[in-house]
């Protein structure tokens, strides 16, 4: 190696890394020639770690799996799909098989690792072009894996009444105690709790499910000239109905952040971004979403399970203070239930004040 930036002393932003030694022992199953660089690739999950290889064969993405994401069979679950998408010409990047028995992924020191072409490109921007292709690009996802049936077997549930989810609301876990967190979680749970039995009497139970992406967001892809250049991040593949997948990936898309801190933010969502990206899935899907009254409901429920789970497990949001992280997903999960209609209408293509 002749250039290495890895694992540096001082400050790491909570981020895990790769050890020089680990990094030796990985590579070394791998054919990838020589490696002439290494860079931490600090996105995505903080406890998944990522390294940059510049090679003699092209740029390559290391990455170890994150605890809890870890277990072989799911990640060869997720493999075998990136494969299956690859095959079609959905962009999903190259996985890079090892030297010998060309396996998809390298187990060493308990851990699991995997190793991709690196896909070169730019961060979302934000526009109504590059929300609807991420919408159209989602259907199509969903027409490809509809009746895909993979060796090993997939999770099966989305973000959709799930007993953790109502327990950490319950009980707490990592969540903060005081008084203004303890009133946010409490109307952050009847929310929850009200969307989750409004989607329940339109018929969640009966809607066909499949295998679906399970994490849309803007994250977790590369995007070029406002079209997305490659789908990254498969780690949360799973079994549920398309419209839950949906829901997530419009919220994803049409969430407002601000500079500073999540007491700072905008309750409202991004309605152009919004309608652009279920335009985009629709134009592709030849069909406007089934049940599309309920998106709202499924958002809320996608809002709160997103934002609860981490704080739960950690204490925190990627950093960010809890308390405010609650009051601020309250005050977008308010806006969402007193904007249900018009979000109802760009979800199904209906005019506004139509």
């Amino acid at each position: 190696m002749h250039s290495v930036e890895v694992a540096r002393n001082g400050e790491n932003n909570g981020r895990d890394r790769f050890s020089m030694g680990e990094l030796a022992v990985v590579c070394s199953h791998y054919d990838v020639g020589v490696i002439e660089s290494v860079h931490e690739f600090p996105r995505g999950s903080r406890r998944a770690p990522k390294a940059l290889l510049r090679t003699s064969r092209g740029p390559l993405l290391l990455k170890r799996r994150a605890p809890g994401r870890d277990d072989p069979h799911r990640v060869a679950f997720s493999h075998e799909l990136q494969l299956h998408l690859h095959a079609a010409g959905f962009p999903a990047p190259e996985i890079i098989g090892t030297r010998t028995a060309n396996n998809t992924l390298v187990q060493a020191g308990g851990r699991v690792y995997e190793l991709f072409r690196y896909v070169p490109g730019e961060e979302y921007d934000r526009s109504e072009e590059s929300t609807a292709d991420a919408g159209a690009l989602l259907a199509r996802l969903h027409r490809l894996l509809a009746g895909f049936a993979p060796t090993f077997p997939p999770p099966v549930g989305s973000f959709h009444a799930r007993p953790a989810i109502v327990d950490a609301l319950r009980h707490g876990g990592r969540l903060p105690t005081d008084p203004p967190a303890r009133s946010a979680l409490r109307q952050l749970r009847h929310h929850y709790e009200a969307a989750a039995q409004a989607v329940e009497r339109a018929g969640y139970g009966s809607w066909p499910v499949q295998v679906v992406h399970g994490d849309w967001h803007p994250g977790n892809m590369v995007f070029r000239s406002r079209r997305v250049a490659a789908v990254v991040d498969f780690d949360s593949a799973c079994v549920a109905p398309t419209q839950a997948d949906a829901a997530a990936g419009a919220l994803q898309f049409s969430i407002t952040r601000g500079p500073g801190r999540p007491a700072l933010w905008p309750a409202e969502l991004d309605l152009p971004r919004l309608a652009a990206f279920f335009a985009g899935w629709r134009g592709e899907a030849g069909r406007a979403p089934d049940s599309a009254r309920v998106i709202p409901d499924l958002m809320v429920e996608a809002l709160i399970a997103e934002t609860i789970a981490p704080i739960a497990a950690t204490g925190t949001f990627g950093g960010l203070d809890a308390g405010e992280f609650l009051s601020m997903a309250l005050r977008k999960a308010d806006w969402l239930r007193d904007n249900a209609a018009e979000v109802a209408r760009a979800a199904s293509g209906e005019r506004q004040g139509g």
